[in-house]
């Protein structure tokens, strides 16, 4: 079987696509092409005659995930042809991983304990939660500041997710909240029974015959008549609400729906076309995280100052520095023509009038020290003209000593 559609591989990119069925572990930075090693990859083993069915495929966003689902399909029609969209087709295990793992818990969720009709709270909801659940318990009345609820989660979220109990956690990365350790047991403890207690709702639409996506309909019937008293642009929000539903009747469930829509929500909803500006453009504002697995052909990363990369909260240990560097190269690593390290002359200070000129200078981020800097093409905005003033004197040739003056005020 001809292997040309690998040709446009590099040799180790090639290696990577050709490897057996035994386990490998594949080691490669920002920019090196992981995304179209991994589609070649993946239409490698379909094209030799692997089971689509048995291929996980899993990456950070739906938009990463999608992009690579195409670029297998396009692979695999080069030798396939046509053919090569039911076996792509097949291809059922790809997505997130978060959006993953949410299915598998759904898929086992009897073996482990859990309700199978769980829903999942996104980070703000968690917060809601844990503060509820704080002033609950009296927390937020305490005589010395008690930790706020974005912190109370943090804690929360860095004791589950790196397997410690909390006083270490606290000794190392919350140092000031130490002092409540028996408390934040407490809250936390409570802040579990509350997500079980939800957890085990009944969500039962399986009894109506026009499926639970009817339930949106009737919501929206009902909503209708109060968009034009709510919104300007009432006639969007309906097509929205619309839109809405014709997704939901892709989801079996409303739990299903729901846990889809947390994990990845949409970055917006349109509006209707209208004639176009002169000075209308295409820009993309993503944060570098969401940008890993993307390309743009031009780059401009924002705030390339200490302070901001590496953030000030991420400097603590050796190890935190190391991944904000790395957090860089990969914001660097998705231009594709240009790249525009951006860094600020200046930076002004909260808690003053609109027109406040209060400010504060910073300094370029340690990431690109000096030696680095004859790498780059520097410019400086705005670009001043400078221009020679001429000063004329009065016609009746008088001078004033201005020196004098001031000498004599206190005299």
């Amino acid at each position: 079987m001809s292997v040309a559609y690998l040709d446009k591989l590099n040799a180790g990119q090639r290696r990577a696509v050709e490897h057996g069925v035994s386990p490998l572990l594949i080691i490669a930075g920002a920019g090196t092409g992981k995304t179209n090693t991994l589609a070649h990859r993946v239409a490698h083993l379909i094209v030799n005659g692997a089971d689509p069915r048995r291929i996980l495929l899993m990456t950070f966003s739906r938009r990463a995930s999608g992009e690579m689902t195409r670029r297998v399909e396009r692979i695999a029609r080069q030798v396939k042809g046509d053919r090569a969209g039911v076996a792509t087709d097949a291809l059922i295990w790809t997505g997130t991983f978060h959006g993953i793992g949410a299915r598998l818990l759904r898929v086992y969720a009897d073996q482990i304990g859990l309700d199978p009709a769980f829903t999942i709270h996104d980070r703000e909801d968690s917060a809601d939660l844990m503060n509820f659940t704080r002033h609950e318990l009296g927390f937020s009345k305490t005589e010395s500041r008690f930790p706020a609820k974005g912190t109370c989660l943090a804690i929360y979220s860095r004791c589950i997710n790196v397997e410690l109990p909390i006083e270490d956690v606290l000794r190392v990365s919350f140092p000031w909240c130490s002092a409540w350790a028996a408390e934040l047991k407490q809250l936390f403890a409570s802040y579990v029974e509350a997500k079980q207690r939800q957890n085990v709702l009944d969500y039962d639409v399986r009894s109506r015959s026009a499926g639970w996506p009817a339930e949106l309909e009737r919501a929206r019937l009902w909503y209708e008549p109060h968009l034009e008293r709510i919104h300007e642009d009432a006639v969007i929000r309906r097509a929205d609400l619309i839109q809405l539903e014709q997704i939901a009747t892709g989801y079996a469930s409303r739990e299903r729906f729901l846990t889809e829509l947390t994990l990845d929500l949409p970055d917006a909803t349109s509006d209707q076309a209208s004639a176009p500006l002169l000075d209308e453009d295409y820009l993309i504002l993503s944060t570098i995280h969401s940008a890993k697995g993307q390309e743009w052909k031009s780059v401009f990363v924002l705030n390339a100052v200490d302070g901001c990369i590496p953030s000030d909260l991420a400097v603590g240990t050796l190890a935190e520095v190391e991944e904000e560097r790395r957090l860089l190269y990969v914001a660097m690593t998705r231009a594709k023509n240009d790249l525009h390290l951006v860094v600020p002359q200046r930076f002004f200070t909260h808690g003053q009038r609109a027109e406040g000129d209060r400010h504060i200078y910073a300094s370029r981020t340690r990431f690109i020290p000096d030696e680095l800097l004859s790498l780059f093409d520097r410019s400086a905005w705005p670009v001043l003209a400078v221009a020679a003033t001429a000063v004329q004197s009065g016609g009746d040739g008088k001078h004033i000593d201005v020196r004098a003056r001031l000498r004599g005020m206190w005299q």
